[in-house]
């Protein structure tokens, strides 16, 4: 998951570190930012994580079919 602040700055928490019982807006009322202290976070999908696997499994492309004629 990326977590990021409403100053511009994010960081990427894996699930699997966290508490099972923790919900996602708890989460984000609680995170704080590392920089300027600020309370709160946008809680997303962590994007780059998610690319990196697309192009390890052949990226991204586009299939046409054969034009006929």
């Amino acid at each position: 998951m990326a977590l990021h602040c409403g100053c511009g700055h994010f960081a990427t928490v894996k699930l699997a570190d966290l508490p099972s019982t923790l919900a996602r807006t708890r989460l984000s009322a609680n995170a704080r930012c590392a920089k300027r202290g600020r309370r709160g976070a946008q809680v997303m999908r962590d994007i780059e994580a998610h690319y990196a696997g697309v192009e390890a499994r052949g990226g991204f492309g586009a299939h046409y079919p054969e034009a006929k004629g």
